[in-house]
């Protein structure tokens, strides 16, 4: 094998030897016989292992594609997490919120005395 191998840094990659899950090749450095390499966990912990040339070479072949699918986001879900936002904003800065909301029209004594501790 020559020195000119290319690892796929940055993309998850499967190497049975070492690890039953498929992990991210964080980082390769160039050694006598072959590389050592260091992976990031599903986890997220670190490890290192050394491999020889030619399971690089399988390294570089058992790239695995990512194959996630993007599906449109539910508009309604989406409108009621920004307005549950909105509301709960909304009632850290106007502590009559409810009040003001609900449609009923109030008296300023009527307010005084719900709310004489708040204001």
């Amino acid at each position: 094998m020559t020195n000119d191998l290319a690892l796929p840094i940055g993309q998850k990659v499967t190497l049975p030897g070492h690890f039953d899950v498929p992990v991210m090749l964080e980082d390769a450095r160039m050694l006598g016989g072959g590389f050592e390499c260091r992976f990031r966990l599903p986890d997220g912990s670190l490890e290192d292992a050394v491999i020889p040339f030619e399971g690089a070479a399988s390294l570089a072949k058992s790239v695995q594609l990512s194959t996630t699918s993007v599906h449109p986001a539910n508009t309604e879900k989406i409108r009621l997490l920004v307005e549950s936002a909105r509301i709960r904003l909304a009632y850290t800065y106007d502590h009559q919120f409810a009040v003001s909301m609900s449609g009923i029209r109030t008296f300023p004594h009527q307010i005084e005395a719900v709310f004489r501790d708040k204001i």
